[in-house]
């Protein structure tokens, strides 16, 4: 949201007396149960009455969040580190923390050192014993285990999937003959993985020689630093011949014309097991041709393609505007740096790196690992006018010599007159296994095949249900597909079979485009491999997802699980249809790992198929730094719930198999550190407990969005950012994602809007700036055109696709015709005309975040403050005239707004929102303005001055206990345990509170804490304190004179810094691993310590009653 600033906002440095001054939710009486046993301060009038005010059914969720809404964590049990006492520790501590979902998933091999002995090995006898103990435990605690579907973390396989039950891909081996004679050869097979090989068909497939043409015999000159510019031309070279920043030309000369049709990209692999993808400056050149050498001609430039993290094409090829001429040139002209986008990661560096360069005169489909679906990505779609009809092979021309061929690849065959170029297609195991595996690594299952899904169903999640019996299937419920990280797969011998019964015709004389020829032309092949995607796509939702949900359904159990996307080929919302808990990630200061699109798909998923709760792995990073905390979580989670996430899966808590070491085993540092042996645990509950209310109000009723825009048909498709939305969204509105599917099965038009059976409905639907479109799409769009839907868009031209036969382009013009000649559907849509009044806007303020929900007979906005400072904005709701509470997620309090107004279906009232900050603003009451009050002013400080007792007591060999007149940093303290301390530590002294004035009560204003709090006076918890401003409201009677205690945590680090260099068992944190491949991770004694404790000024605040 782009909201103007003002003068609030732009102060970063906002006086801490207006935060006190403006926070009406923070108001304190009486106190009430939080959510986790905790308490929290209400205010005396709210407590009995205002949430009561409110609907039911918020009300009850506020009062006792249910299970759904505590968070799950991934609880990983490392490399066979596991014991029972470790196990009990761990979900114990999970059922205090309000996590109430334990995601295990056994992680690596014990390796030749083990660190517990023995080992509990996946699907050892020990792990069994663990497995049954912890399910036992989860049934005692009343917790919900979820188990993931393999071992390791992704994604669905093991030792008992064999290669021919495995995800495989086309392979073929070619041979190029002289026809007008007996043929006799041994047909290469391809590249054959693991020994598995299964033929599919033989082609014939007629050339001409002329196609043949390479650029071997050019002459190669370059003005850019290459030693032997020969060697661009040579396929066999590996060598990086150069890699620059700056521009420059490689130029070709041929002997005589020459006819140029592909270019071959060739870049170096990446080390070190990750892939670059397929690199951006190698694969942007603009092409030029030249009949003398001097005078260039612009005839095409390279085309980059969107592609995934596991897409690996460090040889990529492309097809170009058929163009004959002596010379061509290829020239770098120097971009970037480039934005981040997720959809073309690992290949976002500006550099020219290049092992070769080839030109060619033969026809290809262009970037075919992408186009038939052996790689995820996305590219452009050729037309038939790059390719001279000459060029084009008609399907009729292409012979199946299948019958010719026997079990051993022997070829014997008279061919006609010609040259041709003999094609033996097959297909083989992709040979993926499940990343980070024990005992239980292999192969990847079939996605096409149900029988591959059940049989690895029951090889793991199902065995384990029938070992634990009842008391312990009470506890497994959830089985879980993680992140897809098995790559794609675009073949099975079943596959031409499942092809012909979907989209209505024969494959095999298509398959040549499969391996690369352009089929019929450059149209006729983009229609084929349109078709072979979508199929992929629909195979594996209908043989892999719809299976494991069945399965699970069957056992008692929920299916939780990721997109596919952006490494298998999908529809990326279709999952959503089987899965019953839908979820995403995202990451923490991790940009190249982030996944923005992953939370959409899942959001935009759960919203069109009925899911009400939609999860997230939650702050994953690449290296913790032991500098995260509850604040540093803060933004990045409030972000998120306003994109639609509704529970946390907290990433990571590896089980601690020693209790009493800390901060304990690691991921080996990947994730956060989120754990009972964290140092800042304890008063963490806190933040723990802000997310939970959160999450119970956002999983309450259903979103409200007034958009969706279509994410197409071509797939991979993907749900949309806001950044791609064409046209882009008003201010003030939100959007979601739909697929073909929910347009065909699920939409339907009330009173001019579309409506999905989960209760998502849209005022207008946005179809993308495509020219092509399947009929029964556009059957579907007539049909809610028809019934008063509001639809937008270009009309189409032509069918994707051979599935809808001949006359699909002809019978789609004349449906295009009848619905935008007569405006049914509109090429043009004035959407913020359209849509009306905003939702939200916040006038004054440049980064706040909302996400609206809706129930029976209340509404209510979740807003984020995602500025590092407080603002203060006027707040403006599309609404009925309902009276608005602020229900502050945090305190637990809930507060009628005083100061509003409604004039012309809009609602404003002033909010002010500490840095980070976030209200639940809810509408439910009555629909008249209450009467206007003066703002509440800061009445009275006093100073609480000391002296300070400081106890340090955790991780010592013995209690320390410490005065201080005046507050510092622990880190200045000359005593190398308290300089390097990480823990709680207890500050006290007597405080001196006098009654408030009339109408007033005290607030608690500790200053600046590092890094967070827990409060007590006389004994009694008061509350937390864990973001700024660090204050806690006081109980409406205290004594005159009381003890005041403040428990202080900071982070493990300076601890960890103090560490550094010492012996085991001169240690006081003990971190596993220590080393991370080899290397040293964990901050080092040259590193800055942080500032730790209570810093002040603390001082007591009176403030007016709101």
């Amino acid at each position: 949201m782009n909201n103007s600033d003002d003068a609030a906002s732009r102060n970063p440095g906002l006086a801490r007396r207006d935060l006190l001054a403006a926070g009406g939710a923070m108001a304190a009486g009486s106190l009430i149960p939080g959510a986790a046993g905790a308490w929290r301060a209400v205010p005396d009038s709210v407590a009995a009455a205002s949430v009561d005010s409110a609907a039911t059914d918020l009300a009850a969720r506020w009062r006792t969040p249910p299970m759904t809404a505590h968070m799950a964590a991934y609880w990983y049990w490392m490399g066979g580190a596991v014991t029972k006492e470790g196990i009990t520790a761990d979900l114990t501590a999970m059922k205090a923390a309000g996590i109430t979902r334990p995601m295990m998933f056994s992680i690596g091999k014990s390796g030749k050192d083990p660190r517990v002995v023995p080992p509990a090995e996946a699907l050892t006898p020990t792990w069994w014993a663990m497995v049954e103990h912890a399910a036992h435990e989860c049934e005692r605690l009343g917790l919900e285990l979820a188990m993931n579907i393999c071992d390791g973390w992704a994604t669905a396989s093991g030792p008992w999937i064999t290669p021919d039950r495995s995800m495989q891909h086309l392979i073929w081996g070619e041979h190029i003959v002289n026809g007008g004679r007996a043929i006799d050869v041994t047909l290469p097979a391809g590249a054959v993985k693991l020994d598995y090989h299964r033929d599919v068909a033989v082609l014939a497939v007629p050339i001409d020689p002329a196609w043949e043409a390479t650029s071997a015999a050019a002459a190669i000159t370059t003005d850019l630093p290459i030693a032997d510019p020969r060697r661009l031309a040579d396929p066999a070279n590996r060598d990086e011949l150069i890699n620059v920043e700056t521009g420059g030309w490689i130029a070709f000369a041929f002997p005589r014309p020459f006819t140029l049709r592909s270019v071959t990209v060739r870049t170096p692999k990446a080390a070190g097991g990750f892939a670059y993808g397929v690199l951006r400056a190698a694969n942007s050149l603009f092409v030029q041709a030249s009949d003398d050498g001097r005078s260039w001609r612009d005839v095409d430039r390279l085309d980059y393609p969107h592609h995934g993290w596991q897409t690996d094409l460090p040889t990529l090829t492309h097809a170009v505007r058929e163009t004959t001429a002596r010379h061509f040139r290829f020239v770098h002209r120097p971009e970037g740096p480039f934005a981040y986008e997720e959809d073309q990661d690992f290949g976002q560096e500006t550099a020219l790196r290049l092992t070769g360069l080839e030109l060619s005169s033969m026809p290809v489909v262009h970037h075919l690992p992408i186009k038939s679906g052996a790689a995820w990505g996305r590219s452009r779609r050729i037309a038939d006018d790059a390719l001279s009809p000459a060029a084009r092979i008609a399907p009729s021309a292409i012979l199946d010599v299948s019958r010719f061929m026997d079990q051993s690849g022997r070829l014997r065959w008279t061919a006609p007159k010609g040259r041709w170029r003999i094609l033996r297609i097959g297909c083989t195991t992709t040979g993926k296994e499940n990343a980070a595996a024990g005992l239980g690594q292999g192969l990847e299952c079939d996605r096409f095949d149900p029988a591959a899904a059940k049989l690895q169903f029951d090889s793991w999640f199902g065995k384990t249900l029938d070992r634990l019996g009842p008391a312990g299937s009470r506890a497994l419920k959830v089985v879980h597909v993680d992140s897809w990280e098995a790559g794609t797969q675009n073949f099975s011998p079943a596959f031409p079979a499942t092809f012909r019964d979907r989209c209505g015709y024969d494959l095999t004389p298509w398959l040549a485009a499969m391996c690369g020829v352009p089929v019929g032309g450059m149209e006729a092949s983009e229609s084929f491999l349109f078709d072979v995607r979508r199929t992929i796509s629909d195979l594996a939702i209908d043989n892999f997802y719809a299976p494991i949900a069945a399965m699970a359904k069957a056992r008692g159990c929920r299916f939780s699980g990721e997109p596919q996307s952006p490494t298998f080929l999908a529809d990326g919302l279709d999952f959503a249809r089987h899965v019953d808990d839908p979820m995403g990630e995202f990451w923490l200061d991790s940009l190249r790992n982030d996944k923005p699109t992953d939370i959409k798909d899942a959001v935009s998923g759960a919203r069109l198929y009925g899911g009400k709760i939609v999860g997230a792995e939650s702050f994953t990073q690449i290296l913790m730094t032991w500098r995260e905390h509850p604040f540093t979580f803060k933004r990045l989670g409030d972000h998120n719930f306003c994109e639609g996430i509704n529970r946390f899966h907290l990433h990571v808590w590896a089980q601690q198999p020693w209790p009493d070491r800390a901060p304990g085993m690691t991921l080996n540092g990947i994730g956060s550190h989120f754990v009972a042996q964290q140092s800042w645990w304890k008063p963490g509950q806190g933040w723990r407990d802000y997310v939970i209310r959160a999450q119970a109000l956002l999983q309450a009723g259903h979103a409200v969005a007034d958009v969706a825009y279509f994410i197409g048909e071509d797939v991979p498709t993907r749900s949309l950012l806001p950044n791609a939305l064409r046209p882009a969204l008003p201010r003030g509105f939100a959007y979601d994602s739909i697929n073909r599917d929910a347009l065909i099965r699920l939409a339907r038009v009330e009173d001019g809007r579309i409506v999905l059976p989960g209760g998502a409905s849209y005022a207008a639907l946005v179809l993308p700036p495509a020219t092509r479109m399947t009929l029964p799409l556009l059957e579907a769009l007539a049909r809610l055109a028809d019934a008063g839907a509001t639809i937008t868009g270009p009309r189409p031209t032509a069918a994707y696709g051979l599935s809808g036969g001949l006359d699909a382009t002809a019978r789609l013009r004349q449906l295009g015709e009848r619905l935008w000649g007569s405006n049914r559907i509109r090429a043009d849509l004035d959407l913020a005309a359209h849509l009306g009044t905003p939702a939200f806007r916040a006038e004054g303020a440049d980064a706040i975040e909302w996400t609206e929900r809706r129930g029976d007979g209340w509404r209510l906005f979740f807003l984020s403050n995602q500025r590092d400072r407080a603002v203060t904005f006027t707040a403006r709701f599309r609404s009925d005239g309902s009276a608005p509470e602020l229900w502050d997620a945090d305190r637990g309090t809930v507060t009628p707004v005083r100061d509003w107004s409604e004039a012309s279906g809009v609602t404003s009232l002033p909010i002010t929102l500490d840095p980070h900050g976030s209200i639940v603003v809810v509408f439910a009451g009555e629909r008249r303005p209450v009467a206007r009050t003066r703002p509440a002013t800061v009445a009275d400080t006093r100073p609480v001055t000391g002296p300070w007792r400081v106890r340090f007591a955790e991780h010592l060999a013995r209690p320390k206990t410490i005065e201080l007149a005046t507050l510092a940093s622990w880190t200045e303290q000359a005593d190398p345990d308290l300089r390097f301390y990480s823990g709680i530590a207890t500050y006290a002294t007597m405080l001196d509170l006098p009654p408030p004035r009339a109408g007033q009560e005290w607030l608690l204003d500790l200053g600046d804490v590092a890094n967070l709090a827990t409060v007590r006076i006389g004994g009694r918890h008061i509350g937390y304190a864990w973001r700024p401003p660090f204050v806690v409201p006081l109980p409406a009677t205290l004594p005159r004179r009381v003890l005041l205690e403040i428990d202080v945590a900071n982070t493990w680090r300076n601890r960890l810094i103090g560490d550094d260099g010492k012996a085991e068992d001169q240690r006081v944190t003990h971190v596993v691993p220590m080393l991370r491949k080899g290397e040293p991770w964990l901050p080092g004694r040259d590193a800055a310590l942080d500032p730790a404790g209570l810093l002040g000024p603390v001082r007591l605040v009176t403030r007016a009653r709101s």
